[in-house]
């Protein structure tokens, strides 16, 4: 049983470890990334997103989503398993991405990828600010019509 009792207080810790940045720690200088990813991510767009994304069903919407992150783990060299689910998350001990079947979400899978490329998960702070920058710099319409939910990481459409 001692063992058990040492499992949940590390479980604890690495929950209380996991702190969300604020907006203005995500939007306080652009990310730079690699040419590739940009090329990538708009051809991505251009055949999937562009008039087209909200009338896909969630099934087709996460089988593109899919086909995103297969390819942006083929650039970055780093292979991944991609499971549906019930919640968006990355495990880095299995190298497995799961994605929400109920909410496919474009910025939500950057953001679970982006933990995959970061060296053992990286930090939210680090995934968030990947994530939203990259929507950003990629889908600047779709980004224009979002704001950060108050003393929140996460973005919502504007009502």
């Amino acid at each position: 049983m001692p063992r058990m009792q040492s499992l949940e207080d590390f479980f604890n810790r690495f929950m209380l470890s996991k702190r969300y940045p604020t907006s203005e720690e995500i939007m306080a200088k652009p990310v730079k990334f690699k040419r590739e990813t940009i090329a990538a991510v708009k051809e991505w767009k251009t055949t999937f997103y562009n008039s087209y994304w909200k009338s896909y069903s969630n099934e087709a919407k996460l089988a593109h989503l899919y086909q995103l992150v297969t390819r942006l783990s083929q650039l970055y060299n780093k292979p991944l398993c991609i499971v549906h689910g019930n919640k968006y998350q990355y495990s880095p001990l299995t190298m497995t991405l799961t994605l929400d079947a109920e909410n496919p979400s474009i910025i939500s899978t950057l953001h679970e990828f982006s933990h995959h490329i970061q060296r053992d998960g990286g930090s939210e702070k680090q995934a968030c600010r990947w994530s939203i920058w990259l929507f950003k710099k990629v889908f600047p319409k779709a980004f224009a019509k979002l704001q950060f939910i108050p003393n929140s990481h996460m973005l919502c459409k504007v009502q």
